[in-house]
């Protein structure tokens, strides 16, 4: 794609450039080309590669699922990284190369364009401890080594557990019991994420589906579990659904704020996923 818009934009400055020259008998095209190479200005050029780097690195790069990574990105090559310099992408690189006068002609306008477009990815996708945590119900985020389960999701079980195992009140002061039974819930997830029949599913609603369906007593074995996976099935999860998620960010209620017991109680008196309800 860098490659392609960078062919567009030396596209347009050769053919603005042959019709000022060649442009037939009519002097007003040749006219109009000569006027608006005039307005294509070195500071044009510049920006024009600034942004064709800039907007590429953003189509390449997870953003939902590595933010992080990404925004360390921009710092890096857009905005400065431990007091270096910013290095830039290939195309700017390219032209300062060809014009080293350049180098220290940078506009100001760069940098403070490359923050504001951390600050909105950092507000489109806020960081948020127990969106994450119920993460490790996602199916493919099982680690494929045995040893490693044993420890896995514990610490954010109980991140999960603080938010759904205690009782909580509305804003007018009426109390909400807890969800979830916090004690029972880790001994269950103990003994769940070791099924390894799930493990082969790497769409979240299809994995707890075939548990589901084949293990008819799960309910009532794992109550806990089987009512955070019911949450989760409400919100998206997977890096497969960003925009899903980039969606839920914008239109809905953050995540601090979101009603989940009128979400679940809505969810569950409706029999919405009738195909779940019906097997659980």
């Amino acid at each position: 794609m860098s490659a392609m818009l960078m062919i567009i934009h030396n596209s347009i400055i050769d053919a603005l450039n042959f019709d000022s020259l060649h442009a037939g008998d009519d002097q007003r095209d040749r006219d109009r080309a000569k006027k608006l190479l005039e307005l294509v200005d070195s500071k044009f050029k510049i920006s024009t590669m600034y942004m064709i780097d800039l907007t590429y690195l953003l189509t390449i790069l997870e953003v939902k699922s590595s933010l992080d990574a990404t925004i360390a990105t921009i710092k890096t090559q857009f905005i400065s990284f431990d007091d270096q310099p910013p290095i830039y992408g290939t195309n700017l690189q390219q032209f300062l190369q060809n014009n080293p006068f350049y180098n220290n002609h940078i506009p100001d306008d760069f940098v403070h364009f490359a923050k504001a477009l951390v600050h909105s990815l950092q507000a489109r996708f806020p960081c948020n401890d127990l969106y994450d945590s119920m993460k490790i119900l996602d199916p493919k985020e099982l680690p494929l080594q045995e040893s490693a389960l044993s420890s896995y999701g514990i610490e954010e079980l109980k991140l999960i557990c603080e938010h759904f195992g205690n009782q909580k009140h509305k804003s007018n002061g009426i109390p909400v019991q807890p969800l979830i039974n916090s004690s029972e819930c880790k001994k269950e997830w103990q003994m769940v994420k070791y099924m390894k029949s799930i493990r082969n599913y790497d769409i979240i609603i299809e994995g707890w589906h075939h548990i589901w369906s084949t293990r008819s007593q799960f309910k009532n074995q794992f109550p806990n579990v089987n009512i955070l996976v019911n949450i989760v099935l409400l919100v998206p999860l997977s890096n497969a659904n960003v925009e899903r998620v980039y969606a839920f960010n914008n239109t809905s209620d953050n995540i601090e704020e979101f009603n989940w017991d009128k979400a679940f109680n809505q969810w569950k008196n409706e029999h919405v996923r009738r195909v779940n309800t019906n097997n659980v």
